[in-house]
């Protein structure tokens, strides 16, 4: 793939979405990769497509979504408002602080480009606490269900015995109202690993 091409995810009828690669600067359609019947879906093999590709993840490949406001991303920020606004709303109550190197369910929104989203009903996903500065503000590394070889995805096998993965890129701050609850404690030797690579990037 070349660093000039680019996904396009266009929609054809209702719900329906062709997935296409496209040349950048000469516009013309390269190949086709498929046709998927939910959006999520379309992106997430387009996302498979460019972390499997030589330089995809190198050169940073442009995605085009082409698909009607009302029913598209506008509206998925839309929702995420109204949620947002729940949330802030919170009392913080009476309840066990998120301490470092415990997973928590967090609800991370419907962000910006490549920022890391949750998923569901509230937009929350798995986060792991790597810096506590107080009871209201925390750090966290998001997690994935999605393993990578690349530098900033710390790759594991969670106590469920799944393959997930710690992206250490997307370390974000954020307020204790956005921690639904706790799932689980990374194993020492995981976490110190992640500590490791974490200060590799920062230093």
């Amino acid at each position: 793939m070349s660093a000039n091409n680019f996904i396009l995810i266009q929609e054809k009828t209702k719900n329906i979405y062709e997935v296409s690669e496209k040349d950048y600067e000469g516009g013309g359609e390269i190949q086709n990769i498929g046709t998927f019947d939910l959006l999520r879906i379309a992106v997430e093999k387009a996302e498979k497509h460019i972390s499997d590709s030589e330089m995809g993840i190198e050169y940073g490949i442009r995605f085009s979504f082409m698909k009607h406001k009302k029913d598209g991303i506008a509206n998925d920020f839309d929702k995420w408002n109204e949620i947002k606004k729940k949330v802030d709303a919170r009392e913080i109550g009476p309840k066990p602080f998120p301490k470092y190197g415990e997973v928590w369910m967090c609800i991370l929104g419907k962000n910006i480009g490549r920022e890391q989203n949750g998923g569901g009903q509230n937009y929350s996903r798995p986060a792991l606490v790597i810096k506590k500065f107080n009871n209201e503000i925390f750090w966290i590394l998001p997690l994935s269900t999605k393993q990578k070889d690349i530098d900033f995805y710390y790759n594991f096998t969670d106590i469920n015995n799944e393959k997930v993965s710690v992206i250490l890129s997307q370390i974000r701050l954020i307020h204790i109202k956005r921690f639904e609850r706790n799932i689980y404690e990374m194993n020492l030797n995981n976490l110190k690993e992640i500590k490791r690579k974490l200060q590799e990037y920062i230093t």
